[in-house]
């Protein structure tokens, strides 16, 4: 008898060894907790993360046989990173990239899934690890927003610096870091 404790009680007052089933039955409890732990700690870098795809692709021609997508994105980041219940603030920004043969399939079978499911799978298809495929561009001055893909940038062949982006790199970041 362990005395109503969950810990097996060994030593020279309690001269026992656990029986097998007292040994099998802790690493389950164990193991219970560690994927409830897990499962909790999953949740909260997740929340942490709170990426979300506002609404679904939105696909334009930009003549030449070229189309673009555009997707909207927005990330809650705690206003003071080493301060931990910081306020947060909402980052927006958008992706805009030319619709291949590859990545069509995807880009539309987005529509389909709620804003988080959205930001996830793109995240994964994408293979978003770093920076090496895309290149950000931050807009100058004070009180100015980023250009609106499609609208004040064009993404014909040679149109814009935004279109001789996309020959260079598979994704171009319009942050709106007002």
């Amino acid at each position: 008898d362990s005395g109503g404790n969950d810990e097996p009680r060994t030593g020279w007052l309690h001269n026992t060894e656990p029986t097998p089933q007292a040994k099998e039955q802790r690493q389950q409890e164990i193991k219970k907790t560690s994927a409830a732990r897990r499962r909790l700690e999953l949740a909260m870098k997740e929340q942490e993360k709170n990426h979300r795809i506002l609404a679904p692709p939105s696909f334009h021609p930009c003549g030449e046989g070229r189309r673009v997508a555009v997707t909207e994105h927005m990330i809650s980041v705690p206003l003071y990173r080493n301060i931990p219940g910081s306020p947060r603030i909402d980052l927006y920004f958008s992706i805009a990239e030319k619709v291949t043969e590859e990545n069509s399939r995807w880009l539309n079978h987005l529509e389909s899934l709620s804003p988080t499911q959205r930001a996830k799978e793109y995240v994964q298809q994408a293979g978003l690890e770093n920076a090496d495929k895309m290149i950000l561009y931050l807009q100058g001055g004070p009180g100015f927003g980023s250009p609106t893909p499609i609208v004040s940038l064009g993404f014909s062949t040679g149109s814009s610096w935004a279109a001789v982006a996309l020959d260079k790199y598979p994704r171009v970041v319009l942050m709106d870091q007002r």
